[in-house]
């Protein structure tokens, strides 16, 4: 026996109503508050009453249906158990759909231009039942005495409703079953109409391979099964009927409901996605009724079968001959064993053949939206446009790739000195050079740059591990920038105990240092760029601390306030500029006279030329 799953869909059209609710949502699926109001009221009833037929078919089917105490009965009853299966995801199913369709109905309905208010708390006075409702009706009672004509589906005459025979009187002959109703022949072979997969029966066993007391089992199983069948076949039919009932304020309400009813994105995918929807429901309501036809059938055959079988386990041919007080014999019983297998096989036989053979499958509601009109795009998704959070990536920090520098849509900070500027990726700084003081001398100037870039492109070599060669090559430009200061210093210091005047043509301005305490001209102001302190002065010139009487202080000299830290000057060289965002980051290349000593002088410009004072005489 093959049993396929749930019916499934024609097609596996897909669900429209998600997408429709997103709309809703957004505000561009508008439909009339009063259409909404009378079709979410109807949505909420519909799953009302929906959730109480899922609980009571989860109720029925709590225990395993059984046809007869051979194999083909236990596999006939486990089909019947799967459409039990199947119904309850069915449901659930409904239920999902009509949830998204009630949010769709409440949103649209507020969105409609021109409601007031008041529509708007009508529209939130309903809600989403929590519990299942209630179901109307009771389930039917089926009488399966064997003394009352039984019920057959569709009216069709009934089969026997003899009691058995004396078994002295031979086996009884079996009656001819009547035939499955027309509405379980539309079901031949388990196939529903616009569905694909198909149901099998039960391999029956052959009356044949019975013996006389197997056949006599059988039949006590099957009067001992019938009535739970029989229960089984009235739950069935009263579901269907809740479930037609469930979608009767739904066909009310759909009255005067027509496309010029929505308005905005994917109105006319909502006005049929209604229509479509409510045509699934008939099809269940179909599926449900001939499931409870087919096992009203079954008690039918299953009583048949009780009354065609022995009566007895013994078989009465298989008794010894007796003998009268005279010394005489009777006769043996004949062996009706051949004529019980035929029964079978008439009775049990045909009726768990015909059974198996129509058992349809229980449709799901996705496969009947495949007339409605395609919805385009998804609400709430991004389309194309420009650079943004979650959009397609343009210049910026987040679209950066990893590199040595600022990459595109970044600039390295204009400012006095060096400054560390994020890496594209690498979690480390890298030093540029962003500009240097505007104040500090020519030679001075390019030294202090070079030993600074120096230090940064050491450390920076240190970090990374990986520029070992770079490294010998900058502790060897550092060396000679340290020889370099040296021989500045010490030309500072012959200009400071001559006390000579500086040019005036180098002098940065009309300072406001203070006074000197000592013999000197006025101060002067230590120029346009920012003055250095006397602990920094005497760490790059250590033997101009030594010249001080005091901590920070210096010799009072002409053309220098005590307070400055520094011979006022031209400006020194300029500092690299910002990379653009044109430019490639990773192609920068390192200043050559970093490379070698042999140039460091010309590197670095010539020395500042001082003028020669007047010797007082």
């Amino acid at each position: 026996m093959a049993d396929e799953g749930n019916g499934g869909s024609a097609g596996d059209r897909t669900d429209p109503w998600p997408t429709l609710s997103g709309y809703a949502s957004e505000g561009t699926l508008e439909f009339e508050p009063s259409a909404a109001y009378n079709l979410a009221n109807a949505a909420a009833d519909a799953i009302a009453k929906l959730m109480a037929v899922r609980e009571q078919a989860l109720e029925s089917h709590n225990h395993s249906l059984v046809f007869s105490n051979m194999r083909s009965g236990s596999e006939l009853g486990r089909m019947f158990d799967n459409r039990g299966d199947d119904l309850i995801a069915a449901v659930d199913r409904h239920v999902e759909i009509l949830e998204d369709m009630f949010d769709t109905f409440i949103a649209a309905g507020k969105a409609y231009v021109g409601a007031d208010e008041g529509n708007a708390e009508l529209l939130d006075s309903i809600a989403l039942p929590t519990e299942p409702g209630r179901l109307s009706g009771e389930p039917r009672t089926i009488d399966t005495s064997n003394t009352t004509p039984r019920y057959t589906p569709d009216s069709v005459t009934p089969t026997s409703s003899y009691l058995p025979l004396d078994e002295t009187d031979g086996p009884p002959t079996a009656p001819t079953l009547t035939g499955p109703s027309e509405r379980m022949q539309e079901f031949d072979g388990g196939l529903p109409p616009g569905f694909g997969a198909v149901s099998y029966g039960p391999n029956v066993e052959e009356g044949s391979s019975r013996s006389y007391s197997q056949l006599y089992y059988l039949g006590q199983s099957v009067g001992e099964e019938k009535a739970k069948v029989a229960n089984r076949a009235g739950v069935w039919s009263w579901l269907a009927d809740n479930v037609h009932e469930a979608y009767s304020s739904f066909r009310v309400g759909m009255v005067g409901v027509t496309g010029e009813s929505w308005r905005g994105a994917g109105r006319e995918a909502a006005a049929a996605a209604v229509s479509s929807y409510l045509e699934s429901v008939p099809p269940l309501r179909k599926s449900m009724k001939v499931i409870a036809d087919n096992l009203e059938y079954a008690v039918g055959w299953m009583e048949d079968t009780r009354v065609s079988m022995p009566q007895s386990p013994v078989n009465p041919a298989s008794q010894s001959p007796g003998y009268t007080a005279y010394g005489t014999s009777g006769s043996t019983a004949a062996d009706d064993l051949a004529k019980y297998q035929t029964n079978m096989n008439v009775t049990y036989g045909t009726g768990a053949t015909e059974s198996g053979s129509r058992v349809p499958l229980i449709p799901l509601p996705d496969g009947y939206f495949g007339d409605v009109p395609s919805v385009n795009g998804e609400p709430g998704g991004e389309s194309g446009g420009g650079p943004g959070p979650g959009g397609v990536a343009g210049p910026g920090p987040g679209a950066m790739a990893a590199g040595p520098g600022p990459g595109p849509g970044l600039s390295a900070p204009i400012a006095p000195g060096v400054g560390p500027m994020p890496s594209g990726g690498s979690g480390t700084t890298v030093p540029v050079v962003g500009g240097m003081p505007g104040g500090m001398p020519g030679r001075e100037g390019a030294a202090e740059a070079a030993r600074r870039l120096a230090e940064q492109q050491r450390q920076a070599a240190q970090q990374s591990g990986a520029q070992q060669a770079a490294q010998q090559a900058l502790s060897g430009a550092q060396q000679a920038a340290q020889q370099a200061l040296a021989a500045g210093q010490q030309a500072l210091g012959q200009q400071a105990a001559a006390a000579r005047p500086v040019d005036p043509r180098m002098a940065a301005g009309p300072g406001t240092g203070a006074k000197p305490t000592g013999g000197g001209g006025p101060g002067v102001g230590s120029g346009s760029g920012p003055a250095r302190t006397a602990a920094e002065a005497s760490r790059l010139f250590p033997r101009a601390g030594g010249l001080g009487s005091g901590a920070g202080t210096m010799f009072p000299r002409a053309g220098l306030s005590p307070t400055g830290g520094m011979m006022p000057g031209a400006p020194g060289a300029a500092g690299a500029p910002a990379r653009s965002a044109g430019e490639n980051a990773g192609e920068r290349k390192r200043p050559a006279y970093l490379d070698s000593t042999e140039h460091l002088e010309e590197a670095m410009g010539e020395a500042p030329r001082v003028v020669r004072p007047v010797v007082e005489r």
